[in-house]
């Protein structure tokens, strides 16, 4: 059996989660190489940011095709206050359920998009910050 997925000690003496590439087993891996995982929180850089940037609500963003779907994260953003929108998290918000969502048009494109329009009608239009990072989520 191949062991794949370990958060804690690693044999090598460092902390954190380790998710090794499929057929390899982790404990015969050395976490500070890249090669071999698809994740070492020991190794200093196994993901870069691809692209970051802002977008408004139902803009398409263009981003390098690197081959697969990448890891993403975005929030809700108001620019006239430098900061997190004060009404709502991208988690949270008045109808209790999230308000929006990220859409992948192709590996290099996306969206973000409302959620439930028919349920939502009347939110305000987002403004938007968002980081690619090279961790593939699908091919």
């Amino acid at each position: 059996m191949t062991w794949r997925v370990l958060i804690g000690q690693h044999p090598s003496g460092h902390q954190g989660l380790f998710v090794s590439k499929p057929g390899y087993d982790l404990f015969g891996c050395d976490p500070t190489n890249n090669s071999q995982w698809m994740f070492s929180s020991a190794a200093g850089r196994m993901a870069n940011i691809l692209q970051a940037g802002t977008s408004n609500l139902d803009q398409v963003v263009n981003i390098p095709d690197i081959g697969y779907y990448p890891w993403y994260y975005f929030d809700r953003y108001d620019p006239s206050a430098g900061q997190l929108s004060q009404e709502e998290n991208i988690y949270g918000g008045n109808y209790g359920f999230p308000r929006f969502q990220f859409q992948y048009l192709n590996r290099a494109q996306f969206k973000i998009a409302k959620l439930r329009p028919d349920l939502d009608p009347n939110a305000v239009p987002g403004y938007f910050r968002y980081v690619i990072l090279t961790l593939p989520i699908k091919g």
